[in-house]
């Protein structure tokens, strides 16, 4: 089972953030990471960075 984060309604994530998460995600069994309630901007860097595959995003 995966890690996961829930981000609350009001984040904002930068590209320091995102390369903590793809730490974490690296970390995990799998090499995923759990993303719940995303930030427009988070979402933008992962798919701007190529990162889809290392993120589980959900609602």
């Amino acid at each position: 089972m995966s890690d996961s984060v829930m981000f609350a309604q009001d984040a904002s994530v930068d590209s320091a953030g995102i390369a903590f998460l793809v730490q974490w995600a690296k970390h995990q069994k799998n090499n995923k990471l759990i993303i719940k309630n995303a930030p427009e901007n988070a979402l933008q860097l992962i798919k701007t960075f190529r990162l889809q595959d290392l993120f589980d995003v959900q609602k």
